[in-house]
């Protein structure tokens, strides 16, 4: 008798604890650049990191329910020169409809794109990728200039996490509609 309530105090004690950690999905390659600079930065005590086996699956990512998810898919650039994306705009749709969490795209976009993921989604933020001339992990995670594109509220809160959840060295933060960025 005395183990049932044992075990229904501890029930009880772990439903009323807050949630103390911060959930962050990665969708992308492992062994993209990208992909392993953001897990670098966001090894924070109290940051889970929840990322796919391949760029091409969210579903784990959905079933995670995490606060924010960086979409690092890779896009084709066609011989014409056109970024082609339907594979990046189908994990971002998938994700905002069936998550509560954000979306962060990292990859370079067209402004067409940025501007119809951020009027369907409010809380789609366009964090774009600079060029680096060296891929390195310091260098992806030491900028001068981060570039936070998305609506007031969901650009603050994007820069919010990266100083409070990462180990980006940023030394300027720039925040803007998701077009600009």
């Amino acid at each position: 008798m005395s183990e049932d309530i044992g075990e229904e105090l501890q029930n009880r004690m772990e439903s009323m604890t807050p949630r103390t950690t911060f959930d962050i999905g990665i969708v992308g390659d492992p062994n993209d650049i990208e992909v392993k600079a953001l897990r670098y930065a966001f090894t924070k005590p109290g940051v889970n990191i929840f990322q796919t086996g391949s760029q091409y699956d969210v579903e784990d990512i959905i079933s995670l329910q995490p606060a924010i998810t960086f979409v690092c898919t890779k896009v084709e650039v066609n011989e014409d020169g056109l970024i082609i994306a339907t594979e990046l705009e189908d994990q971002v749709n998938r994700l905002m409809a069936r998550q509560n969490g954000g979306v962060i795209t990292r990859s370079n976009l067209t402004p067409d794109l940025v501007d119809r993921l951020a009027n369907q989604h409010p809380k789609y933020v366009h964090c774009p990728n600079i060029y680096f001339d060296e891929d390195s992990i310091m260098a992806h995670t030491n900028v001068p200039l981060l570039y936070i594109g998305g609506s007031h509220e969901s650009a603050n809160a994007v820069r919010e996490i990266f100083l409070r959840f990462s180990n980006m060295a940023v030394r300027e933060f720039a925040l803007m509609s998701a077009v600009e960025a």
